[in-house]
């Protein structure tokens, strides 16, 4: 369920792309001190927000690939994050990463820096 109505969603949507990375870092509640999102990541962010928060009938995934090194984790932690302030509902998300991610403990760190324990669960 949304917190806000589709219309005041979109608004919020645009309101969020308008921000500084730095006032976005803050919005999402990451300790800034620890970590920022860079203005290349900011993009990403709010296109996958504005993607997860179309209609269902139009609702469509998100892929993120890039070089490696530029916060691919980090940047779909943010999104997670993003759905938990603009939902009421916890958001469920299903994100799939070679195992050799989860083995080298980088989703645990990044998620710290969001005051996060992170659960997952590998099959």
């Amino acid at each position: 369920m949304l917190k806000k109505s589709s219309n005041s969603l979109n608004r919020t949507i645009e309101e969020i792309s308008l921000m500084s990375p730095i006032e976005l870092t803050k919005w999402l509640k990451i300790d800034e001190k620890a970590r920022i999102v860079y203005s290349y990541q900011k993009t990403s962010v709010v296109q996958m927000l504005r993607n997860a928060s179309l209609p269902t009938s139009e609702r469509h995934g998100s892929i993120l690939g890039d070089e490696m090194g530029l916060g691919k984790t980090f940047q779909a932690l943010c999104v997670i994050r993003g759905l938990e302030n603009l939902y009421v509902d916890q958001p469920t998300a299903v994100i799939v990463v070679p195992k050799c991610v989860l083995d080298n403990n980088q989703w645990q760190d990044e998620a710290r820096h969001f005051g996060w324990s992170a659960q997952q669960g590998v099959k």
